[in-house]
């Protein structure tokens, strides 16, 4: 039990004699002060009575003080259910979110493994042919081998990359945040590739005490949204802009895009669980609620969002701000 809550049942059990203790002492100093005549004469009663009205206050009190005892302590347990009862809620919500963007990852890697594979399949075939025509060219089956050996280390440091995302147990520990955008950018370029989406960055690096994997994930959130905006609004120039930087209170990184911007009456409610401009056939709807939750549980932050527009475009603005240590 905590100290604040000890010092809680402790002040209810007391209450009890001490509201007994100044009764008593007040009628005493009122009599002795004011009617010393009539407490000289009756005292003997008096004492009686004030006997039985300071038993009555006392019982009374205590039968009180232990309704509020008991009060107190239901309370506090109905508490703990609710906390237990949200801690798991928010532990499902954040597996739902993690699964929706490793269903997000596994899109990307398709893409991804696309052209290494290709590439692997052609190099081998030419080789395979080479051997069954029975024509030698060293030059060209080296090349083949070089090019097969390169496409497969790339296969592998894809799978290195969604292994060091998926991994639930990682420690936390330092990283950069340069590290982590990269990460990020790394597991969906194709998907920004695929919808023409340019990369614009201004990044002050700077660590940050957590579990990496996590601030990857809000990241991916943030990045992905960007992307689904883009599909739904291309422009002529498909702008994604990474900016990170800080001042002397906090760690601040800004994610913002040129897709039109986020409806008025849709910005109060983009961090509400389960809240989707998609069908609910390609969104969960949790993707941001999470990230909240991760920044501000986790790293003590929060993130904000918001609209900005100019004479070229008009976009959202997804701002991070971590405080410093």
């Amino acid at each position: 039990m905590k100290i604040q809550e000890k010092r809680v049942l402790c002040f209810i059990k007391v209450v009890p004699s001490m509201v007994t203790i100044l009764f008593y002492i007040s009628i005493i100093s009122f009599l002795f002060y004011n009617q010393k005549e009539l407490l000289t004469l009756y005292f003997n009663k008096l004492s009686l009575i004030f006997l039985i009205i300071t038993a009555l206050i006392f019982f009374s009190s205590h039968f009180i003080s232990k309704i509020l005892e008991n009060y107190f302590i239901n309370y506090k347990k109905e508490l703990k259910k609710e906390l237990e009862k949200n801690r798991k809620k928010d532990s499902l919500l954040f597996q739902q979110s993690k699964m929706a963007t490793i269903g997000e990852l596994l899109s990307n890697i398709s893409h991804q493994w696309r052209q290494p594979l290709s590439i692997i399949t052609t190099a081998a075939t030419a080789i395979q042919l080479q051997k069954e025509l029975k024509e030698t060219n060293e030059k060209q089956e080296l090349k083949n081998l070089e090019g097969i050996v390169t496409s497969a280390k790339y296969l592998s440091q894809t799978i290195e990359d969604f292994r060091n995302f998926y991994n639930p147990n990682v420690p936390k520990k330092e990283f950069f945040i340069s590290h982590a955008l990269e990460s990020s950018l790394k597991i969906i370029k194709t998907q920004l590739y695929k919808y023409n989406i340019t990369i614009e960055k201004e990044i002050e690096d700077f660590p940050l005490y957590g579990v990496e994997s996590e601030f990857t994930q809000v990241l991916l959130n943030l990045l992905n949204n960007a992307k689904e905006e883009f599909k739904k609004n291309p422009t002529a120039k498909n702008i994604l802009k990474l900016r990170s930087y800080k001042d002397k209170k906090n760690y601040f990184i800004i994610i913002s895009d040129n897709a039109g911007g986020i409806k008025t009456e849709n910005i109060s409610k983009i961090f509400d669980p389960y809240f989707t401009t998609k069908h609910h056939s390609q969104g969960t709807g949790i993707g941001l609620y999470m990230s909240q939750k991760i920044i501000s549980e986790h790293f003590k932050g929060n993130i904000s969002a918001k609209n900005s527009e100019n004479l070229d475009y008009k976009g959202a603005v997804f701002t991070i701000k971590i405080p410093l240590e």
